[in-house]
């Protein structure tokens, strides 16, 4: 039996085994090999800090930000095109991570470019770019299209819930890799965007600042409409994992819209 998809491989597994069909006889995909799973159980048993940044590219976000953490040598996560700091920052992030298609696609050769740190990919997206050994392939339980609703999270990587932002899959992978806190920063989850959309019903770049930088998306580049919504939805979702794991999560996020979490300032986390 050949199945050619890569974007729901831990539930197809599920049913090909309940059809009496030993798991010798499936073989490997990006996910689901020795080498990757290797990879997840080293992450998790390293040394790390008890508490690790996830860094949003938010329009709050600063430069400066990214400095400090960098020179109180805290752990993090990064996402997208973070790259375009690199160069007024030394800072770099512990993991980095991108899931969403259509970026991916938009920026896939400087993410195929990016090698001083470890990075995060779902295995749909593993069809679309360079995987190394020092990568890390997740499974992403996503809804149909049509009927979007946020997934219940898990700290199984093989099966983290899809929660509408790239951001919502770096807590899970956190909360697996045992952080005792996570602070979330430049997580503003609020977005500008004029409703006019291409034939393929993606929105269309008019200039907005919704990031940090200013050439983080040019007029005409095409993206996704921001489930803000659904965002706020698995964030509240994410917060009882996490009590559940003993993690408290917290926003350093200057201003913003994301009031699910306890609000701190990342000068009072860092003194």
């Amino acid at each position: 039996i050949q199945i050619c998809s890569l974007a729901h491989t831990t539930r197809i597994r599920k049913q090909i085994l309940n059809l009496g069909i030993p798991e010798s006889k499936i073989l490997p995909t990006p996910l689901w090999c020795t080498k990757n799973f290797q990879n997840w159980e080293r992450l998790k048993n390293e040394a790390k800090k008890n508490r690790v940044f996830i860094i949003g590219n938010g329009p709050s976000l600063k430069i400066n930000d990214l400095t400090t953490i960098q020179d109180a040598k805290e752990q993090s996560f990064a996402f997208n095109k973070i790259y375009l700091a690199f160069e007024q920052t030394d800072y770099r992030p512990t993991y980095y991570m991108v899931e969403d298609l259509l970026v991916l696609q938009n920026i896939r050769e400087k993410i195929n470019s990016l090698c001083d740190f470890p990075k995060f990919i779902p295995e749909f997206a593993t069809r679309h770019l360079k995987i190394s050994i020092n990568d890390f392939v997740y499974g992403l339980n996503s809804p149909h299209y049509e009927n979007l609703l946020a997934v219940q999270p898990s700290t199984n990587f093989k099966n983290f819930g899809w929660g509408g932002s790239v951001t919502c899959s770096a807590i899970q992978a956190a909360l697996f890799l045992g952080y005792q806190e996570i602070f979330l920063l430049g997580v503003d989850n609020s977005f500008q965007f004029s409703s006019e959309k291409n034939c393929d019903q993606f929105l269309v770049g008019k200039g907005e600042r919704n990031h940090f930088h200013p050439d983080y998306r040019p007029k005409g580049e095409t993206w996704n409409f921001p489930p803000t919504n659904i965002i706020n939805e698995h964030f509240i979702m994410l917060k009882k994992l996490a009590t559940q794991r003993y993690c408290e999560i917290f926003n350093c996020t200057r201003g913003g819209k994301v009031e699910v979490f306890e609000r701190r300032t990342l000068e009072d986390v860092l003194s």
